[in-house]
């Protein structure tokens, strides 16, 4: 889940709430009523990447700031310090 550090409402990712505008150019905008994120391409792709299903992402502005080299690297490397947490249940997959 994605939520703004404001307390605003949980934006869920999940098609529904993702969308294309052509006014923003190449970016992904996660939506939930009033509420928008916008530029999650760089943290979604880590979160898949490190097999990482199960987060809470709290966010204090509009865009999530990308990386100045343009990679997901910095993202990757801020995760793995964080650390995982195994849950201890079955992961639920989208069939």
């Amino acid at each position: 889940m994605r939520r703004r550090s404001s307390r605003q409402p949980r934006i869920q990712v999940g098609p529904q709430f993702a969308r294309y505008d052509v006014d923003h150019g190449r970016r992904t905008i996660l939506k939930s009523g009033e509420v928008e994120i916008h530029t999650m391409e760089h943290v979604l792709g880590s979160l898949v990447g490190l097999g990482i299903d199960n987060v809470i992402v709290e966010v204090t502005s509009l865009e999530v700031p990308e990386p100045e080299d343009g990679s997901a690297l910095p993202i990757v490397r801020a995760l793995r310090s964080a650390g995982v947490v195994e849950q201890g249940v079955p992961r639920r997959t989208i069939k």
